[in-house]
């Protein structure tokens, strides 16, 4: 080195002096030296054009110190042989300010970003120079003023996991994101009031959600692309309820809207109006089934009063012409474009041709053969008008009303191929106005007790519209007797886990548990007890992504299949009924959590609990505390398969009051899932 100012020579000078070092590499150093080393304060300047100013120690910065690039990049701390120490403070030549943790000269651990040029502060969690972790992101306006905001999770600089983000046009959005934009379970809440809670992907709605508009408007069902598609539930502000398909957030294919006053029209839509063929059911009980064009009858339809008048012709709106076939057969023509009205009485009246016209081209037999045919055509309409009589005055006479459910026309049931049967009597599969049902009969024993059931149990599907309970069409009145519902096209769980080998993994078994909690939440809600509540009253639909969506069935339909003679079912299935379900005290909804409990055992082992005893042996043992033995789990899935575990035992405890609501079901089986996603990610991530 050459010295150029020093009083003595610093390899033997223990005193410390300043001192100027040029070193022969070109560098250069101006302060104070101790034995021949840099030792406390001092500048050292770089040939490259860094510059060091501030404290040293034996060569190496050490304290309080400045180090500055050519770039104008500046770092300021403390240093500690050499290296970054504490807090730093980094500024940019751009006028960004970094103030936090480093490693090495790289920004890393948690620290504060003031960026100059967009105006934004970030402060929180860095990795590899970029966001990453818990961390709150600020853009702030000309003016100063907060513009948006987002807190939550970052990953490699983008939003990524969960989060609160309020955006400039002033939309507040809390949930899950994916690569900066929100994807997954999440809540947007905009300006004007509208909130929608669902699935989005790649930052738009996408999934099922639900809109609930600030005027009281709401909309339940699928969405892609930010609009309404699939099929869904709107409740209009008036009271008129629209459920089925929609397209671009437009009513498109088949559907079916429910009017306050009661008039129901079903049938297919296209881009937002009714069109095609449809059944429009008046208030009253009158009903118009034919062809629609712009929501109004359009070509050929027919219009069958409550009094079973039946005007069947070409329509053009509330107008038409055709023939009008009365309930004993009788037949007169209407005049071309008769109109018709319902008084506020609810009676129809019309136009018609006077008394004693009739239509040409009426036959009668005369032949023997056809007078014998006639005669037992007559026998047997005797016979179904007597049946009918006493199913009637049965259906008239029970102390049950269900005014509110309008019962639906049985021609309109059309198909029907048997599917099951059990002690209530058959299941069919078949169509309603065109679309795939299943309906339920009784037998033809009927008395007070039975039909006041099966009246019940209408009643109790209507007010249960839930996407985990099975969709409840109507029921027919006497002598048929149906309740018709949703058609399940992948059966029941109780096949699904003992007659086939399909997929129950971990996530499956979890998801259909949440599941069906989900819909017991709801029918709970209610104030409704299942009291039957097992693997085979729950269906399973598979959805066109190959996923399952499991609904619940069959609630009340033990008091139903009571008055048969099937041993205690009207305690439930001895398998997954409760001790105190064996006792002729009351019982609670926590008897349904039991037997949800021996479900989740059920879909883990695949296998019947207790398979193999007698109902007696059954009761003795349930009523005793014995349960089936719980499987092992590996300890790394103490988070999911353990918490999963100890869910199911809490359900099944002996005490009901030590069993947990389903809504608290619901919430520990969303976050196994949750965990188990996350795992799925992890390897994922891993394998790539």
């Amino acid at each position: 080195m050459t010295t150029l100012s020093s009083v003595r020579d610093p390899r033997t000078s223990h005193s410390k002096r300043a001192t100027f070092f040029r070193y022969e590499n070109g560098d250069e150093y101006n302060g104070e030296v101790v034995r021949g080393m840099r030792h406390g304060r001092g500048s050292y300047s770089y040939k490259d054009g860094r510059h060091y100013k501030g404290e040293w120690k034996e060569n190496l910065f050490h304290g309080k110190g400045t180090l500055t690039y050519p770039s104008g990049k500046k770092y300021e701390g403390m240093f500690e042989r050499g290296q970054f120490v504490g807090n730093v403070k980094l500024t940019f030549p751009n006028g960004d300010v970094y103030e936090g943790e480093l490693a090495g000269l790289k920004i890393e651990g948690k620290g504060k970003m003031i960026r100059k040029v967009d105006r934004t502060v970030y402060e929180g969690e860095w990795k590899g120079q970029k966001p990453h972790g818990e961390g709150t992101m600020v853009v702030y306006g000309e003016d100063g003023k907060e513009l948006e905001k987002y807190v939550g999770e970052w990953k490699e600089g983008l939003k990524h996991g969960k989060g609160i983000l309020i955006s400039k046009d002033g939309r507040e959005y809390e949930g899950e994101f994916k690569e900066d934009k929100s994807h997954g379970n999440g809540c947007l809440k905009y300006p004007n009031g509208n909130v929608y809670t669902g699935t989005f992907v790649n930052g738009q709605r996408s999934g099922y959600g639900k809109l609930s508009y600030r005027d009281g408007r709401l909309y339940e069902g699928d969405w892609r692309d930010n609009a309404a598609n699939g099929q869904g539930t709107f409740h209009y502000t008036n009271g008129d309820v629209y459920t089925g398909g929609w397209k671009d957030t437009r009513k498109h294919g088949k559907g079916e809207l429910r009017y306050k006053n009661g008039d129901v029209f079903e049938g297919v839509w296209t881009d937002g109006e009714a069109g095609g063929r449809g059944v429009f059911t008046f208030a009253n009980n009158d009903q118009f089934t034919g062809n629609f064009e712009k929501g109004l009858p359009k070509g050929e339809g027919t219009l069958v009063t409550a009094f079973r008048i039946s005007f069947n012709g070409i329509w053009d709106g509330l107008s038409g012409h055709g023939e009008i076939i009365f309930d004993d057969g009788s037949k007169r023509p209407f005049i071309p474009r008769a109109k018709w009205s319902r008084k506020t009485d609810g009676v129809m009246t019309y136009v018609a041709l006077k008394e004693g016209d009739s239509l040409s081209g009426s036959t009668t037999s005369e032949s023997g053969e056809d007078e014998e045919d006639e005669e037992e055509s007559e026998m047997e309409k005797e016979r179904k008008k007597k049946e009918k009589e006493d199913a009637l005055k049965i259906y008239h006479t029970v102390d049950y009303h269900i005014s509110s459910i309008q019962p639906i026309d049985e021609t309109l049931l059309t198909g029907g191929v048997k599917i099951g049967s059990g002690g209530f009597g058959e299941v069919y599969k078949g169509y309603y106005t065109g679309a795939v049902v299943a309906w339920k009969t009784l037998n033809s024993c009927v008395d007070q007790d039975i039909m006041k059931d099966f009246l019940r149990e209408a009643a109790l599907m209507q007010n249960c519209q839930h996407p985990n309970i099975v969709h409840f069409f109507g029921y027919t009145p006497p002598p048929t007797m149906r309740i018709v519902m949703e058609y399940a096209n992948h059966g029941t769980l109780h096949s699904y886990i003992h007659e086939t080998k399909e997929n129950l993994d971990a996530y499956t078994m979890v998801d259909f548990a949440n599941q069906i909690a989900s819909g017991m939440t709801f029918l709970h809600y209610k104030k409704i007890i299942h009291k039957d509540l097992k693997p085979l009253n729950v269906l399973l639909n598979e959805l066109s992504s190959g996923s399952f969506r499991l609904m619940i069935s069959d609630f009340g339909l033990s008091k139903i299949t009571h008055h048969s003679q099937t041993l205690v079912l009207h305690k439930g299935t001895p398998q997954y009924t409760p001790p105190e379900g064996y006792s002729e005290g009351k019982v609670n909804e926590k008897l349904d959590v039991f037997s949800f409990g021996m479900i989740m055992w059920e879909m883990w082992k695949r296998e019947l609990p207790f398979r193999g005893l007698s109902n007696p042996q059954l009761m003795n043992l349930i009523c005793s505390g014995q349960r089936p033995s719980v499987p092992r789990y590996p300890p790394s899935m103490d988070d999911t398969l353990g918490e999963y575990s100890r869910l199911l035992q809490q359900c099944w405890a002996q005490d009901p009051n030590d069993r947990p609501s389903f809504a608290v079901c619901s919430k520990v089986l969303t976050s196994i899932k949750e965990r188990i996603e996350a795992q799925r990610r992890k390897a994922a991530m891993l394998r790539k």
